[in-house]
């Protein structure tokens, strides 16, 4: 009986491990974009990657997008360079089902396969080549407590670093650096996708608050600051006015819960 005991309190103690193991694990997440034939939509990578880095190839797989031996009718990613202040697009091919670059005919033809990687807090283009497709993104919910971008001069794709969407106004970039004016022009900018335009809006030095300012008589008529959201999984552009490179930090807002 006591033989039994002891077995039995070791089966319970080891059913209580794994328990405890299984429980341990980061929850995981998804989002699904929809890019319709002709359109494009701007995205980002919300989630970490189980087991993995962030590259093109462990975000969105190369079964989800349409490939082709042709890249004008291949859905195409399009990341934005900073460092060269352009674009630079990918397809996936497909006699073997892995990522080209495609700028042109000439670089489709002659490069080797790739597979870029996709840092934190960036956004890129999904743009559709013949068919309407529904992308998943999935992974396992951020769940560190903080989260830092280079903000550079200029240009940039942005992607908010967390699992959960945020309103403009609840970010933290005029904490962090961002340059406010009461001229929309001379202000910093984050400029979102509509679906057929875009829409920017711009930081306000009377109260630090975002505006639109598609136009001088947008920003010098709104009476309110923006409630627009960016939505999880949802990419940006962002304009800085700084010379110089700053951090936009952000802090995890739902990290209690998990």
């Amino acid at each position: 009986m006591k033989k039994l005991l002891i077995a039995t309190m070791v089966v319970l103690i080891a059913a209580v491990a794994v328990a405890q193991e299984v429980t341990s694990v980061n929850v995981v997440g998804f989002t699904k974009k929809l890019v319709e034939t002709g359109s494009r939509v701007l995205v980002s990578a919300p989630f970490d990657i189980i087991d993995g880095t962030k590259t093109l190839e462990s975000v969105l797989g190369t079964d989800q997008l349409t490939p082709h031996s042709n890249y004008l009718f291949a859905d195409r990613v399009i990341m934005y360079d900073i460092a060269a202040g352009q674009y630079q697009a990918y397809a996936i091919y497909d006699g073997d089902s892995q990522y080209y670059p495609c700028n042109n005919i000439t670089e489709w033809n002659t490069s080797s396969a790739t597979n870029p990687p996709i840092p934190e807090g960036v956004g890129f283009w999904i743009v559709s080549g013949a068919d309407t497709n529904e992308i998943a993104l999935m992974g396992e919910i951020v769940s560190v407590e903080t989260q830092e971008i280079d903000i550079v001069e200029g240009y940039q794709l942005i992607g908010y670093p967390f699992s959960s969407k945020i309103a403009i106004k609840d970010t933290d970039f005029e904490n962090d650096g961002a340059t406010a004016h009461s001229n929309y022009l001379f202000a910093d900018r984050i400029v979102v996708w509509e679906g057929d335009h875009y829409q920017a809006y711009g930081l306000y030095d009377g109260d630090n608050g975002w505006y639109p300012c598609n136009n001088i008589t947008e920003w010098n008529t709104a009476v309110a600051e923006t409630e627009r959201v960016l939505e999880l999984g949802e990419g940006a552009w962002y304009i800085s006015q700084s010379v110089s490179t700053w951090q936009w930090s952000e802090t995890n807002k739902y990290l209690s819960n998990l």
